[in-house]
């Protein structure tokens, strides 16, 4: 369905140099199913970086809209862990995963893909 892919790189401390990656996934519960671990590849502007990594779920959550509360019936994913387990179109789950990736490399900017 979609999501977003954001991070961040600690300037300063003991892990400086480092980037935080948080990728969240938006999945039709009647679709298919993710992973503990999706990969993400990344690459640098000067070709500096060039590598993958594999990015932990941290937190699933059922987002699905509470839309119809007249008749009582509300969507939701089910068992948050199976394919095809939504009451019905329009339910919906969100993944959350985190990686921290040390680089020998300065802060600069990153180009970012998810391949599935």
């Amino acid at each position: 369905m979609g999501g977003e892919i954001t991070w961040e790189c600690i300037k300063s401390g003991p892990n400086a140099g480092a980037y935080v990656f948080h990728m969240i996934v938006f999945r039709d519960c009647e679709g298919i199913t993710l992973t503990n671990n999706e990969t993400m590849f990344v690459e640098n502007y000067n070709g500096t970086v060039d590598t993958s990594f594999a990015m932990t779920l941290i937190t699933m959550e059922d987002v699905s809209p509470k839309c119809d509360t007249a008749s009582g019936f509300w969507l939701d994913c089910g068992d948050l862990n199976s394919t095809g387990d939504g009451n019905g179109e329009g339910a919906i789950r969100k993944n959350t995963y985190y990686d921290l990736v040390v680089w020998n490399t300065s802060c600069q900017w990153m180009g970012v893909c998810v391949e599935r």
